[in-house]
């Protein structure tokens, strides 16, 4: 089947989409073009009018539609461009299970390299979550929070790997709003774990989110019709 082709009129890009390096903003982007419905299952990415609403060249969105189709967002083919690639809910659960797995191997890591500068590095995200003012900015200050938990555990070299499979859209939170109280709970629990050097209870607390997480918001991405069954 050809692929559909994008006759849409884009967003403009909000603040968060024009933070960071070219490639970043260009994946964060389509990112939400793909979870707010605007690309759907099959449609050819619009590349041309992406990098103008972006004010770039195409040479960062290429590289940001590399790093997509690593997350499984998008497939790239020979002459034909990206695609996006239909998120069904049995992968996405998996991939959630298979984070909370990475996630309990790299939290008892991060436990036991800890140091003042980790601690004094992770209050400050925890700070930055409990602060958040809109559901995007609670969405990066949580994920920052965590990538510190994993890149202490794992590193420089495997935490980028990690973060593909973690990455959800920063749109997530708004399909449910109620859910932002939990996540300001889970990271303020969390740190105190983590000082503690209480392992059990931190992968308590990230295996019940993310397990939430899927109950929750998937449901009401299938109903958007934006994850199929």
């Amino acid at each position: 089947m050809p692929p559909i082709k994008s006759t849409i009129k884009l967003p403009h890009p909000d603040r968060h989409e024009v933070a960071g390096s070219s490639v970043d903003q260009a994946a964060t982007y389509i990112r939400r073009l793909i979870f707010s419905g605007v690309l759907a299952p099959g449609a050819k990415v619009p590349q041309d009018q992406i990098a103008t609403a972006l004010g770039m060249t195409r040479v960062p969105l290429r590289e940001a539609l590399l790093t997509l189709e690593l997350e499984g967002r998008v497939r790239i083919e020979p002459n034909r461009g990206a695609i996006v690639v239909a998120v069904t809910e049995q992968s996405a659960r998996d991939t959630m299970e298979l984070v909370s797995v990475i996630w309990r191997f790299a939290s008892e890591k991060a436990i036991a390299r800890s140091t003042p500068e980790i601690v004094h590095e992770l209050t400050a995200a925890n700070a930055r979550v409990q602060k958040a003012m809109d559901l995007i900015e609670l969405h990066h200050a949580f994920d920052a929070f965590q990538e510190i938990i994993v890149q202490a555990g794992l590193g420089t070299r495997l935490s980028p790997f990690v973060a593909r499979l973690r990455h959800s859209p920063d749109i997530i939170y708004q399909f449910d709003p109620a859910f932002a109280p939990k996540v300001r709970r889970t990271a303020k629990l969390t740190l105190a774990a983590f000082i503690e050097g209480n392992f059990e209870a931190m992968d308590t607390l990230i295996h019940r989110h993310y397990e939430e997480q899927v109950n929750r918001v998937l449901p009401l991405l299938l109903k958007q019709g934006l994850i199929i069954h």
